[in-house]
């Protein structure tokens, strides 16, 4: 129920012209306009972030078994283990699972986040069933 108040407004009703108060932000409470970002994912970006974390652990997969394949050959050698090589590998695999898949995530885009998942999340796994090799937490190997 609103009130006439002695200059023709009626209380608790915007004034006349149509001006509705305004929150602290600027904004009059209702919904974003349109094409303003919500800071939420839609259902079409969750799915596109899953499917990339997916494309991304397997990325990492088969960048790490590449590189497996030749530190393996590398420590196989006649004349000892080739450190060089042994070391600039595992260096690329952390920096491309644990780097990149950070790096990725400040993008604050579907695709970068869901890419920058499956990086971090290959490492991790790659991490916990090699016990470490090949992903640069194990320094028994490097010594």
């Amino acid at each position: 129920m609103t009130v006439p108040t002695s200059d023709g407004h009626n209380e608790g009703a915007p004034p006349l012209g149509g001006n509705a108060p305004t929150l602290e932000d600027g904004s009059d409470g209702g919904p974003p306009p349109t094409g303003k970002s919500t800071g939420k994912p839609t259902g079409k970006s969750i799915g596109l972030i899953i499917g990339l974390a997916f494309a991304g652990l397997v990325a990492y997969s088969i960048v790490n078994a590449i590189l497996g394949i030749l530190i393996f050959i590398s420590t196989l050698d006649q004349n000892g283990p080739n450190h060089p090589i042994i070391i600039s590998c595992t260096i690329f695999l952390a920096l491309l699972g644990l780097a990149a898949g950070a790096g990725l995530q400040f993008l604050r885009k579907p695709w970068a986040t869901g890419l920058g998942l499956g990086f971090l999340i290959g490492w991790a796994l790659w991490s916990i069933l090699s016990a470490g090799i090949c992903t640069g937490i194990s320094p028994d190997l490097y010594t």
